[in-house]
């Protein structure tokens, strides 16, 4: 809007697609970002940085949670204020179970 705040990349806990437009999530805040999920993934380091679903960006760093859900499915629990539920992909949960083994 009226500013750019400009943001560490560890404080970054998820960015994820709404109603078209890219925000990211702090502990404490949102933010509306001027870009693409794929572009911001692209500035992110992948070693820390994993695309859990196709609108949704997870910094591994403050995952606390990863809960099985349905059809395959599972929900990545971050340690955001609201205690963010995402979901991950049935396709990625594989690749997530080799990072973070459970």
């Amino acid at each position: 809007g009226k500013r750019i705040v400009l943001l560490d990349a560890a404080d970054v806990v998820w960015g994820g697609v709404e109603n078209e437009l890219v925000f990211v999530h702090t502990r404490d805040e949102r933010y509306m970002m001027n870009t693409t999920l794929t572009d911001l993934e692209k500035r992110l380091d992948p070693s820390r940085f994993f695309r859990v679903h196709r609108s949704t960006i997870v910094n591994l760093d403050h995952v606390i949670e990863i809960v099985p859900w349905f059809s395959g499915k599972y929900k990545v629990v971050v340690d955001d204020q609201e205690r963010s539920e995402l979901v991950l992909s049935r396709g990625r949960a594989r690749e997530l179970g080799e990072i973070l083994p459970w």
